[in-house]
């Protein structure tokens, strides 16, 4: 994560929920390129350069699902548990669990939560 999202982070929350969020977002973003690589093995004979573009694909991805989470944490600390939970269970998830993320019901419930905030916000 980028270390200035983190100076804002620390200033919103305490230092253990900031790196307990840095741990499962770099987690979670390792396992969506483990699986996005396995996936196109699955169909694909995928090059060294095909996986190194899809590396660099994925790790601009999140950095913009970091920033989102980051965010949505400063503007809802009330629901950071809730965000933690999602962020953890996606990054433990199999690949096959994260192809279905809808059914993911820790994320789900959070993303009814900020729905819900942004709503009223």
């Amino acid at each position: 994560m980028p270390k200035f999202l983190l100076v804002f982070i620390f200033i919103s929350m305490n230092a253990s929920v900031a790196n307990e969020l840095d741990n499962s977002l770099l987690l979670m973003c390792e396992n969506l390129k483990k699986c996005a690589i396995e996936r196109m093995n699955d169909n694909h004979k995928v090059t060294y350069e095909a996986k190194l573009m899809l590396k660099a694909t994925f790790n601009k991805k999140c950095i913009l699902i970091e920033k989102k989470f980051a965010q949505e944490m400063i503007m809802f600390p009330q629901h950071n548990k809730k965000a933690l939970a999602c962020i953890s269970s996606l990054a433990l998830s199999s690949c096959e669990d994260l192809l279905h993320y809808r059914d993911n019901i820790k994320c789900n419930d959070y993303d009814e939560l900020i729905k819900g905030n942004e709503i009223g916000h």
